[in-house]
């Protein structure tokens, strides 16, 4: 009988304090049941021991029982430090994504997205139990869960809840419903992009509308070729904007519904009218943003120095270009001035043709050299050559590096205001880039080009929220070679590799024979 007691309480304690364990660390809100229940377990072994503490006694006098223990002891420690470090990894969790677009990681604006969200999101999937797009969906999940608290997931299965996606009006696997601040919206595409493109669109208050000046010969938003800028006019929906062309000579006035003036490289002369007007519409507290081209209207040289940006003569010459195999006239800029629009902005930015811009004196605004090039560029007004010709001639070019954008903002003032002492004024706010082609379709997805544009629209919109790196493709991984080295493979792999295998054999086969 004696025995049997022993038996149970030593099979009872063990498996209390094994289940202990186990539900405290799966139970979120109950844990007390798992201390309780290891406690018990505690006290049960506790009693077993005293029953027989003199046969343990005895044990441990023997020395096997010794060379037992210090096994059992280094195991324990083992053990100990193996449930440290996996408690340790649960509780702070550090990752590191590898990849070059980071595949495993959300973007920095769709971080700073959740960081700021004031409202619960609910997102509700409709995916086939099991399936890859479910897992991956799950992956993504995860990762937007990680920022906010206020991100919420429900997983529906269509076969086994037929009603509640009928309700939803829900057609086709893989839908995904995101609902925020009583809006709702059908997202089709499990992609980072898609689902934080609709999440700003849902949670931001107001809808702005940015115009785009035409009836100059400016690059136009339905445009689809290469010339156009129909990529930027989509990707500026996508995040809740509203776009449209606006022709001056139909208006008295630019429109109060324009947030923001677009004047995208214009190769035919603005009517003094127009100048006027736009002068006035930024003057008055409206933003623009010009992208002047070196043949671009000569008016808008006029509109940018009142702002205290001049807009040069010339264009860039730039011989890092020819390390990627581009043209002299293609300056990749990756030194960039400290401001909001740049803020952890490393990317590298690739333009065409660009004039030089340059801050000027002016008390009434504050001027900011956004982008440089690097030292090995200059300015120029000779006429473009090959590159062996093309040489920097210091009594007529400007070594750089030379700046092609600037921001320019009012500094702030005081509205005569009882109610709101010290508010300061929303004033002016001008970005002037020296080239419109780094916008265009031919260029808008190269490295930062598409960041960059969308961060200075972005400023100059007012919706400093938004300023970040966004989500990127996944791009196929390749390798850009010069002529030069691609020579060098070509010859070592095609003439060298089997040159070397056939003089190697020829060694061996010549000292055979004199053996």
């Amino acid at each position: 009988m004696g025995n049997t007691l022993t038996v149970i309480i030593g099979i009872l304690g063990s498996l209390l304090a094994l289940a202990g364990v186990i539900l405290h660390s799966y139970l979120a809100t109950r844990v007390w049941i798992g201390t309780v229940m290891i406690i018990a377990g505690i006290v049960f072994l506790v009693i077993l021991a005293i029953l027989h503490y003199r046969q343990i006694k005895n044990l441990a006098g023997l020395r096997q029982t010794r060379f037992g223990a210090n096994t059992l002891i280094f195991t324990l420690i083992i053990l100990a430090i193996l449930v440290l470090v996996n408690f340790l990894s649960v509780r702070h969790n550090l990752r590191k994504d590898f990849t070059r677009e980071g595949l495993f990681t959300i973007s920095p604006q769709t971080i700073k997205v959740l960081k700021e969200l004031k409202s619960e999101v609910k997102i509700t999937s409709f995916f086939k139990d099991k399936s890859p797009e479910q897992d991956k969906f799950k992956d993504l999940m995860q990762e937007y869960q990680r920022y906010s608290p206020l991100f919420k997931v429900v997983e529906i299965d269509p076969d086994k809840e037929p009603t509640i996606a009928q309700n939803a009006g829900i057609t086709q696997y893989g839908t995904i419903v995101v609902e925020a601040q009583g809006k709702s919206v059908k997202v089709k595409e499990i992609s980072e992009n898609e689902l934080t493109n609709n999440l700003i669109k849902l949670t931001r208050k107001e809808i702005k509308k940015i115009c785009f000046l035409d009836g100059h010969a400016e690059r136009s938003l339905e445009d689809k070729e290469k010339e156009g800028l129909s990529q930027l006019k989509d990707t500026l929906e996508s995040v809740g904007y509203q776009t449209r062309e606006l022709n001056l000579m139909e208006e008295e006035r630019v429109p109060t519904e324009c947030q923001l003036l677009v004047i995208a490289g214009p190769r035919k002369s603005l009517l003094p009218h127009e100048e006027d007007m736009i002068s006035q519409f930024l003057q008055g507290g409206g933003a623009g943003l010009i992208l002047a081209d070196p043949d671009s209207a000569p008016e808008l040289a006029r509109i940018a120095a009142k702002f205290g940006i001049e807009l040069g003569n010339g264009y860039i010459v730039d011989f890092v270009s020819r390390i990627f195999g581009g043209s002299l006239t293609m300056p990749l800029v990756t030194k960039y001035a400290v401001h909001e629009i740049t803020a952890n902005f490393r990317p590298a930015t690739l333009y065409s043709l660009v004039r030089p811009v340059k801050k000027l004196e002016n008390p009434d605004y504050m001027v900011v050299e956004l982008a440089q090039t690097g030292d090995q560029s200059f300015v120029t007004q000779q006429k473009i050559t090959t590159a062996e010709k093309m040489k920097f001639d210091p009594k007529k070019d400007t070594k750089g590096p030379v700046t092609i954008a600037a921001v320019s903002a009012s500094k702030p003032k005081s509205l005569p205001d009882e109610d709101n002492p010290g508010k300061p004024e929303i004033g002016s706010r001008l970005a002037v880039f020296g080239d419109s082609d780094f916008a265009s379709n031919s260029l808008f997805n190269f490295s930062g080009n598409s960041d960059l544009v969308l961060n200075v629209i972005n400023w100059l919109s007012q919706e400093k929220d938004l300023i970040a790196i966004r989500p990127k493709a996944r791009a196929p991984s390749l390798v850009h070679l010069t002529p030069g080295q691609g020579l060098l493979i070509f010859y070592l792999s095609v003439v060298g590799l089997p040159l070397a295998i056939l003089g190697f054999g020829l060694v061996i086969w010549w000292r055979r024979r004199r053996k």
